[in-house]
């Protein structure tokens, strides 16, 4: 049901809220804006925003909605923390928003709603007590933004949303398009789970061919994954293996064999030594492989590869250089 009677996709909204922008404030003008089109139709493009410290004299909130406005945290309306139930103030603007919108339970949205109660109802937008972590903490930031521009608050707001949106999008591929990608992968026989054994134990390895940047980090992120090494080969051929950085691998060994295999496939001899193959970064005339000893990871171009050849050698054949390699070194 559409706020008010309002059913014009091109009515223009009209966001009412306390000056002075706290975070509960901006999430809640973030919730409306990109998930309210349901009730208020065409908000995300047409919505004005208005900072008033009450309702105007003379003017009744319910007859304010029906003229597109959306009270928060004023006038007695259904975005009114203030008339919770027996003066007990337990729920933020952003949780009431939330809540008529039907979006309280989204999980890439449960952060951002904690967050804003938090924030509001605990008052302790940072809770670390380190002070670069308070200085460069969100709340503390928009206070300075306040400060800084007193007189124009739709600055502040419209510097601050596209963070949240970032936030947003980050959330949403973990919690649901990079599970749906890697179901989709794993359907298509596109995904291999294996074992690699050890000096150190028992290695978990996954394969898997996808285009998706983020894909490794979900992968070893995952818990019923839990990968330890990420092998993922994308579409233009290009291969990178990733690894847990707790498990604090040593990868000269793979890094050396992968360059080995490289140039027998392409039918070239090398003088390099065993030692000069293992090394890090680039190494001149295996220049596929870039073997990256501080985040632990061998890139054959990495997840933008213009510029960089991609290795001629299939994922079989690099599984069996890892399990090789991982043998005796790991």
């Amino acid at each position: 049901m559409n706020s008010g009677g309002q059913n014009n996709p091109k009515t223009t909204w009209k966001i009412v809220t306390l000056p002075r922008l706290q975070v509960d404030a901006i999430v809640s003008c973030f919730l409306l804006k990109y998930f309210g089109d349901e009730h208020f139709p065409g908000i995300k493009d047409n919505v004005e925003y208005h900072f008033l410290v009450n309702v105007p004299e003379g003017k009744d909130p319910i007859e304010m909605e029906k003229q597109g406005h959306i009270l928060l945290d004023m006038g007695g309306g259904k975005f009114d923390h203030h008339k919770d139930q027996d003066g007990v103030h337990d729920k933020c603007v952003s949780q009431l928003v939330a809540e008529y919108l039907g979006v309280q339970s989204d999980r890439p949205l449960k952060k951002l709603i904690d967050y804003a109660w938090r924030d509001d109802i605990k008052g302790k937008g940072t809770i670390s007590e380190d002070p670069i972590d308070r200085a460069f903490g969100l709340s503390g930031l928009i206070n300075n933004l306040n400060r800084m521009l007193p007189d124009d608050q739709e600055m502040v707001l419209n510097t601050v949303m596209p963070l949240l949106l970032a936030h947003y999008l980050e959330e949403k591929k973990r919690a649901e398009d990079l599970p749906a990608e890697y179901k989709k992968q794993m359907d298509g026989g596109k995904v291999k789970i294996t074992m690699v054994q050890g000096p150190r134990g028992s290695v978990k390895m996954v394969l898997i061919e996808t285009d998706e940047i983020a894909m490794a980090g979900f992968l070893r992120a995952r818990r019923e994954i839990n990968a330890d090494i990420v092998v993922q080969k994308m579409s233009s051929g290009h291969v990178n293996v990733v690894t847990q950085q707790k498990r604090m691998f040593d990868l000269s060994n793979i890094a050396r064999l992968l360059r080995k295999k490289e140039l027998q496939v392409k039918g070239e001899k090398s003088t390099l030594s065993d030692e000069e193959l293992g090394a890090a970064g680039r190494v001149n005339g295996v220049d596929e492989w870039f073997f990256d000893t501080r985040a632990r990871t061998i890139q054959n171009g990495g997840i933008r590869p213009q510029g960089t050849v991609p290795t001629r050698l299939s994922l079989l054949e690099i599984e069996n250089v890892i399990k090789e390699a991982a043998a005796t070194k790991l």
